[in-house]
C-alpha cells in the first residue's frame, strides 16, 4: 500500500527512522512499526487481518472518513484510507486521545 504524509514532521520521523523530540520514544517506535506495516501491506483488508493488535478503528462525526491506529494507550495515528489501484494510506496526524 502506498503511504503518504500530510504532516511533514511525521514524514521526516519515518524517513529518518528516529524521533525529533516532539513525541515520546515509545510513540515514535510504534509509529515506525505502523508505517512499515502499512507500506508492506498490499491492501487495507490485508492490513486489518494481519495487524489486529494495532486496532484500526473507523472514526465518527467530522472524522468519519478517517481511521485511527493505536500507538499506545494514550496516542493514536490518524489515517485516511483510499481504495483504488494502488490503495493509499494518508497519515494525517498523531493525536493525544486523552
Amino acid at each position: 500500500m502506498n503511504v503518504e504524509f500530510r504532516d511533514r514532521r511525521i514524514e521526516r520521523i519515518v524517513q529518518e527512522r528516529r524521533g525529533d523530540g516532539s513525541y515520546p520514544i515509545e510513540v515514535v517506535r510504534a509509529l515506525l512499526k505502523c508505517a512499515q506495516a502499512l507500506q508492506e501491506s498490499p491492501s487495507t483488508a490485508s492490513f486489518r487481518s494481519t495487524f489486529k493488535s494495532m486496532r484500526l478503528e473507523k472514526l465518527k462525526g467530522d472524522r468519519k472518513h478517517q481511521h485511527s491506529l493505536r500507538l499506545n494507550a494514550k496516542w493514536r495515528l490518524i489515517v485516511e484510507l483510499q481504495e483504488g489501484t494502488p490503495e493509499t494510506a494518508t497519515v494525517i496526524e498523531i493525536t493525544d486521545y486523552h
